[in-house]
């Protein structure tokens, strides 16, 4: 099996942020776990800047890596257990139906769908397809997002809401996402992100 690997890297040779999550082990992964506030009710687990957790968003994003996955959703697992959030709704950002069919699929519900996480995928729509925020300063990213999120269905007043992505940079898709909870009656709404 080694020998084939060899062989195929030799023909095809991996992308360098594929090679990085290739030989990058969980325990390594957790060593850069440093959750903190980075927005009131917005929590991030890893620092983005590190080569190896820009590595794992990148592939988990838009390689469909499975192994980049696996990781970060063993990761978010672990850490919704220890702080005692595996009783709360989490809703997963959802994607404009223009970009998820282009990229075929979601890369946060594989995230936790690889973690063995339970979420809610039909709560949160995206009512319109939105520029990448990536390109986008603050002001405009706000604007970006005004309105781009709405709810179906009636919420349970009494659970926690917790929104989750993979990076956030300014905030404003979370916030715009978590304003539409609250919106539609959710009490408590939290957000998480995997990496800041």
């Amino acid at each position: 099996m080694k020998l084939a690997r060899i062989f195929l890297d030799i023909l095809f040779p991996p992308r360098g942020s594929e090679r990085i999550v290739r030989e990058l082990s969980y325990e390594e992964l957790q060593a850069y776990q440093s959750p903190i506030y980075v927005q009131p009710n917005v929590v991030a687990l890893l620092p983005y800047r590190t080569r190896e957790v820009s590595a794992l968003i990148q592939e988990a994003k838009f390689r469909d890596n499975q192994k980049a996955q696996k990781l970060l959703g063993n990761l978010l697992a672990n850490y919704t257990w220890e702080e005692k959030l595996h009783e709360s709704l989490i809703v997963p950002i959802p994607l404009s139906p223009e970009r998820h069919r282009s990229r075929g699929y979601n890369q946060i519900e594989r995230i936790l769908t690889a973690g063995d996480i339970a979420y809610e995928s039909n709560i949160l729509v995206r009512t319109r397809n939105t520029a990448p925020q990536t390109s986008l300063g603050a002001q405009e990213r706000r604007e970006n997002l005004q309105n781009a999120f709405s709810v179906q269905g009636v919420l349970v007043p009494n659970k926690t809401y917790i929104v989750l992505d993979d990076v956030t940079t300014t905030g404003a898709t979370l916030f715009s996402a978590m304003e539409a909870l609250r919106s539609a009656g959710a009490h408590e709404v939290r957000a998480i992100t995997l990496a800041h």
